[in-house]
């Protein structure tokens, strides 16, 4: 009698040990299954966010041949609602001001200066002093070079998108709910842009981090850290 109730309780328990081992393997499975996509998508999220954060610039460089006072005078074209900005020598953007298709600046800094052109910086009205005449004898343009540039203000617009319209843009990132992202811009010199989402505890965070220049929205260019996570 002993003997039949010892082998019931060690089938019972082997049958709840069997139980145990398929509990485990199932969950191991979903979570290795979970951690492949995250993996997986991070490289495509990635391309993605970097697609968003891409505006077009050019830039080109002002030397001057012969000035009058202060301030100097150029004349150039711009598409609708796009902006200029004057950098001098030293990488400071200086004031400037753009009417009637001259681009008036202080030009204290020397005879060297870069005009960059573009729809991600915001107009620049900050030049107070008298306004010279234009003479085009006065200078020499170099090229006009466009180039791709990640830009504040694009980082500002998908920014806010990922505060107001979350499930669209994973709709139009083709990914679902079953993966979640943030991302974080972090300027050297001052400013960060944050878009992320509170992560539960038990979830694993994957993160790649670039150091990248950026378009401004005051028209510098600077360098920062772009960090993208998946979890």
């Amino acid at each position: 009698m002993k003997r039949r109730g010892l082998a019931h309780l060690e089938i019972v328990l082997a049958f709840v040990l069997f139980i145990g081992v398929i509990g485990f393997g199932f969950y191991f499975l979903g979570h290795s299954n979970k951690v492949n996509l995250v993996e997986k998508n991070l490289d495509y999220i990635e391309r993605e966010i970097k697609k968003d954060l891409t505006s077009e610039a050019s830039a080109q460089s002002l030397k001057i041949n012969t000035r009058t006072g202060n301030s100097f005078a150029v004349e150039l074209t711009k598409e609708s609602g796009e902006n200029f900005a004057v950098e001098n020598s030293s990488g400071d953007v200086i004031n400037s001001k753009f009417d009637n298709g001259i681009l008036y600046f202080d030009a204290q800094s020397g005879d060297i200066y870069t005009i960059r052109k573009s729809l991600d910086i915001n107009e620049i009205n900050d030049f107070s002093g008298s306004l010279p005449a234009h003479d085009e004898n006065n200078y020499k343009l170099g090229p006009e070079i466009e180039s791709s540039v990640y830009s504040e203000e694009k980082a500002l617009g998908l920014n806010e998108s990922y505060y107001n319209n979350y499930g669209t843009l994973l709709e139009r990132y083709g990914i679902g709910n079953r993966v979640n992202f943030g991302f974080q811009i972090i300027f050297e010199g001052d400013g960060r842009i944050t878009a992320e989402s509170e992560v539960p505890e038990s979830y694993e965070i994957f993160l790649r981090s670039e150091r990248a220049e950026f378009l401004r929205s005051g028209g510098e260019l600077e360098f920062a850290e772009v960090i993208v996570k998946v979890w």
